[in-house]
């Protein structure tokens, strides 16, 4: 009796963790890269916001990320941000979109549709795939999320609106 409770069970769960992930697109799960939130109490225009973050993209390093699409009227700005994560025996050159928007006084980013370039040295053509090495990827975007914030304190210290305050909000555990 106790055997076929715990057989019983065991089934439930396998039933519950399959529909539970079923339902979901794998490649959804995968390609969901880590968002940041920046919002600014006062003192800050849209248009201020837009400027800055331009600024911050311009001056970031452009051996890493470049900017394909702006539309200060929209407070869009769209780009592409690649690194290489090496091993001995390929490079995979990871490669992110990388969305801003500005809306009143919150500037969000948002990273997506990581995939990574795996330079084998059996393959004859690069192979592209989806990329699940998170904690390497979390590292990488520590890196430009503290960039993004140090430019936008400095840049606030810089033209004295020192009653402003920012308030950020990294999901995903960054």
């Amino acid at each position: 009796m106790k055997t076929q409770i715990i057989i019983i069970i065991t089934f439930l769960l396998i039933l519950i963790f399959y529909s539970e992930f079923s339902c979901q697109n794998p490649r959804d799960v995968i390609l969901k890269g880590p968002d940041m939130f920046v919002t600014f109490q006062q003192n800050y225009s849209k248009e201020q916001l837009f400027d800055l973050a331009l600024i911050w993209l311009k001056h970031y390093d452009t051996t890493k990320l470049r900017l394909e699409f702006q539309d200060k009227n929209e407070g869009i700005l769209k780009g592409k941000y690649s690194f290489l994560l090496k091993n001995h025996l390929w490079v995979n050159i990871i490669t992110q979109d990388l969305l801003i928007s500005v809306r009143k006084d919150t500037l969000s980013v948002v990273i997506n549709n990581i995939h990574y370039q795996k330079n084998d040295k059996s393959e004859a053509k690069p192979l592209m795939m989806s990329y699940n090495k998170q904690a390497e990827l979390e590292k990488e975007w520590d890196k430009v999320f503290k960039s993004f914030f140090m430019y936008m304190e400095s840049s606030q210290n810089r033209v004295n609106y020192y009653g402003d305050s920012i308030v950020k909000n990294i999901p995903n555990g960054l």
